[in-house]
């Protein structure tokens, strides 16, 4: 990151050993989606520019490996069960997210609940694809994020240990995103990393669990507006400027990743367009050897 330029061979390199730390410390892991996606697209022994967004996803990983390059082990955790459900939509150019709170009971009627409207210019992040419905599941796991910010119970009882809890969405997809807890995927990278953020701050761990949409039918509701069954005096009067403030690193992440995403999709489709070279360029399909002592696990041995 300080010198600004690397060899995408040797940041593949690294990543190995980054993987190695998000095994230990799981809330680093989103940070490395971006790096990940960037490395794959340039000749791997070409010296190239790092782009603003792979520096800055760097540098935030070193500052969290140097808060925390320790971690406890059997720590208490309670498990609270299913907390909170919640959807999101697009049509058009028209965003909206609801969720909310089961509180140990499936009556919607007893419990807080919020339903937000959104523009283009709360998240435009969600239109840099064109039609915001192109960034749904971003936008559910979005919606995923601020049940967390609104509906999350408080750890402090346990004596430092964790709370693990469990949201229903009807996106299959983003269950599997948040077992593996990482993405090269954009605008959903970047709602993964401050979701990261805000259960490592909480000390939350978060299970998603798929629910048909037939099942999840008040959640759905609440993004259309319709908010029969649900008790007016428990919602949630937070505007979107306030669930925003709460954030801690996504309004400073979405130009840097527009630009980087951008160019690699440009990249890419210049790539597809472009002839490849003659076979006998290729060397027959065979992969060049490395001279001996060239890979970083011999240059700098752990």
């Amino acid at each position: 990151a300080d010198a600004g330029r690397a060899k995408p061979r040797e940041v593949r390199e690294a990543l190995g050993r980054l993987s190695f730390v998000s095994g230990v410390l799981m809330f680093v892991r989103p940070f490395l989606g971006p790096i990940y996606a960037w490395a794959a697209v340039p000749p791997p022994d070409t010296v190239a520019d790092l782009p603003h967004m792979v520096t800055m996803a760097l540098r935030w990983i070193a500052r969290k490996v140097g808060q925390r390059h320790m971690v406890r082990y059997g720590l208490p955790r309670s498990h609270r069960g299913e907390l909170f459900r919640s959807d999101a939509k697009a049509e058009g150019q028209h965003v909206a997210i609801g969720g909310w709170e089961l509180n140990g009971s499936d009556d919607p009627s007893q419990s807080r609940w919020f339903s937000l409207e959104l523009t283009r210019d709360d998240v435009p992040w969600a239109y840099l694809r064109g039609d915001p419905f192109r960034s749904l599941a971003a936008l559910e796991l979005l919606a995923v994020l601020v049940c967390v910010v609104l509906f999350r119970p408080s750890a402090e009882h346990l004596s430092g240990g964790v709370v693990s809890l469990t949201a229903s969405v009807d996106n299959q997809s983003n269950g599997y995103t948040l077992d593996r807890f990482a993405t090269t995927k954009f605008p959903l990278g970047i709602v993964l990393m401050e979701l990261a953020e805000q259960l490592e701050a909480a000390n939350l761990l978060l299970n998603v669990c798929w629910r048909p949409r037939e099942e999840n039918e008040p959640a759905d509701a609440l993004t259309n507006g319709v908010f029969r069954g649900f008790d007016p005096g428990r919602r949630v009067q937070a505007t979107w400027k306030d669930v925003a403030d709460a954030f801690i690193v996504l309004p400073g992440l979405v130009d840097a990743a527009g630009r980087l995403y951008e160019d690699l999709r440009q990249r890419k489709a210049a790539g597809k367009s472009s002839p490849g070279p003659p076979a006998a360029d290729r060397g027959g399909g065979s992969a060049r050897k490395r001279p001996r002592g060239e890979a970083l696990r011999e240059r700098q041995p752990w």
